[in-house]
């Protein structure tokens, strides 16, 4: 059972949306339980939500609407809170990989790919490496890469990871990719 005290811990967390159900507030996990046992769900990109984990010790849970009320926090609050989690492990603990024509980000095996959370980490930390845009492949939490959105082998390079990535067909985030534009990130078509 979480407790009030370890909502200040939620880390935002990305997770594939449920096909054909509302992304708004819902991520088609638990849809038949009462709203108050499902998890609190916020929309993110096409095919994405954002979800809230909190670390239980041996594993992680999703922060529900029943916890999240009875602690009088606000879903707004509560996604700036996991914003701001996720972006404290990042400053301790993010390395970049050059692999060819694409860069790896590594943190810890949980959060990669929702690192595309953090505006200023694309914004101001990795624009230099991204002078036209970026275009990252997240196909499970624990992988994301990325290129130059002008970069024809980097986006071919990307693609490939997705397929062989995909190929396996476990814990799969998304097999698209996606692209910022303007502040935001827009699934490129396939």
């Amino acid at each position: 059972m979480t407790t009030s005290l370890q909502l200040l811990g939620a880390v935002a967390a990305l997770q594939a949306a449920a096909q054909g159900g509302p992304a708004d507030d819902s991520d088609g996990a638990g849809q038949n339980l009462p709203h108050g046992q499902q998890p609190v769900v916020t929309p993110f990109a096409d095919g994405l939500v954002v979800v809230y984990m909190v670390d239980e010790g041996q594993h992680f849970s999703l922060v529900q609407h029943q916890q999240l009320a009875d602690a009088g926090g606000q879903p707004r609050a509560l996604h700036e809170l996991g914003l701001l989690n996720l972006g404290r492990r990042a400053a301790d603990n993010l390395r970049m990989l050059p692999m060819g024509p694409v860069h790896g980000l590594l943190l810890d095996g949980e959060f990669e790919a929702s690192l595309l959370l953090l505006d200023d980490l694309w914004d101001d930390t990795l624009a230099s490496h991204t002078p036209h845009g970026a275009v990252v492949a997240i196909p499970t939490r624990d992988v994301l890469t990325f290129c130059d959105a002008a970069s024809a082998d980097g986006i071919r390079t990307l693609r490939d990871l997705v397929q062989r990535t995909t190929a396996g067909g476990q814990q799969l985030l998304t097999p698209h990719l996606y692209r910022r534009v303007d502040g935001a990130w827009q699934r490129l078509p396939d």
